[in-house]
């Protein structure tokens, strides 16, 4: 059962607006050493080849996480002011229009995603096969159900659930991931990722907030995607820059320059 949002006018202690920075930023730390971790050691477990494999392997992730088309920025920037009212009808409208994109994104990133992989052989499926992109494109559906909840929780004030649901996914996820990867292989980070991503789930479904996972108005969900995109765009142009070297690399490189290159950077 949701928890009601504050009333309208309620300020906020300093002290909790201190412990809830904190936890945040303690939760964004502890994520890095965790995925800064996971990616030395399967650096060395991999070798070039395997490791370049499993960073092209992370662009579905990084960019299935984008299939929300802005919606999730929409839902930062509309959902706290109806929070902030007491209005927990507009409140839950929003939250079921964001669910709307983020779920018809999620869908179509997946076809598209399966129709890409099976129309024949990819650098990004080597040399795994089809198997490994397709846990990849699972992971990036939780991600993506994940940062939902995360919003929801953020903007009801739930700090410290949203930075223990990131921690999880983090700390599991990596080291689950640390603790395979040597036996298993990318199956171990593929395995130990989605265990982590579905652990982070459960926890932010437990927290005092629980989002409606029943979709909305599809009009609603534009009017989300309209004031987060600009957001959004921002976001993506940055991605693209940041991933436009992988992408050359897995293109006319292979995965063992790629591996290589990434190696170079760490």
């Amino acid at each position: 059962m949701a928890h009601p949002p504050p009333a309208g006018g309620l300020t906020v202690h300093p002290r909790r607006l201190v412990r809830d920075a904190m936890s945040m930023a303690l939760s964004q730390y502890v994520a890095r050493i965790a995925l800064l971790a996971r990616g030395l050691v399967a650096a060395a477990a991999l070798g070039p080849l395997g490791y370049g494999a499993w960073n092209a392997l992370n662009l579905l992730l990084d960019y299935g996480s984008y299939a929300s088309c802005g919606a999730l920025q929409g839902l930062d920037l509309a959902l706290p002011p109806e929070v902030a009212r007491g209005d927990r009808a507009a409140a839950a409208r929003v939250m079921r229009g964001a669910w709307t994109v983020v779920a018809a994104g999620g869908a179509a990133f997946a076809i598209g995603a399966a129709i890409y992989l099976a129309s024949g052989a990819h650098a990004v499926a080597a040399p795994w096969g089809i198997a490994a992109p397709l846990l990849m494109v699972a992971a990036a559906l939780i991600q993506l159900a994940l940062q939902y909840h995360l919003g929801a929780l953020r903007a009801h004030g739930a700090f410290a659930a949203a930075s223990a649901a990131q921690a999880v996914q983090a700390v599991a996820g990596g080291g689950l991931g640390l603790a395979l990867v040597w036996r298993s292989g990318v199956w171990g980070l593929l395995g130990g990722w989605l265990a982590g991503s579905l652990a982070a789930l459960i926890v932010a479904r437990r927290g005092p907030v629980r989002p409606p996972l029943v979709p909305g108005s599809v009009a609603d969900g534009a009017a989300l995607v309209r004031t987060g995109f600009p957001i959004f765009g921002f976001f993506t142009a940055s991605l693209v820059l940041r991933s436009a070297d992988r992408i050359a690399f897995v293109r006319y490189a292979g995965t063992a320059g790629l591996g290589q290159y990434s190696l170079g950077l760490m």
